[in-house]
């Protein structure tokens, strides 16, 4: 049986898809916009951003069987949103110490893409 507030509140799993579908969305806009402006700085603010969420997908994965309803979060309905912000700052701290290269990557071929231009 169902209880009111698993009815009520979407499953954190949902909660995740509709974070990354909107993520991805603002992404694809910040590449754009930093591209279009020529900055270096906002080019590889953007390449990080998107480094950023992808780690976080990443971590999200490596995390999502674990401790649930005890340790560090302790259960209830707002464990979901807690540990979605707990990730995203690891992430930001992996990305902000050198990060696993992708920003690098994406970051030569914006700057590739504008010479083209």
């Amino acid at each position: 049986m169902t209880s009111l507030s698993q009815m009520d509140m979407p499953g954190v799993g949902q909660m995740d898809m509709a974070r990354a579908a909107g993520t991805s969305a603002k992404q694809r806009a910040a590449i754009e916009a930093a591209t279009q402006s020529g900055n270096r700085e906002h080019i590889r603010e953007a390449a990080e951003s998107f480094e950023t969420t992808f780690i976080s997908q990443m971590v999200s994965h490596m995390f999502k069987n674990i401790g649930n309803g005890d340790g560090m979060f302790g259960g209830g309905s707002a464990e979901g949103v807690w540990k979605t912000h707990y990730l995203d700052e690891i992430s930001k701290s992996i990305t902000s110490r050198g990060g696993i290269g992708i920003a690098s990557v994406i970051e030569r071929e914006l700057l590739q893409l504008q010479e083209v231009k």
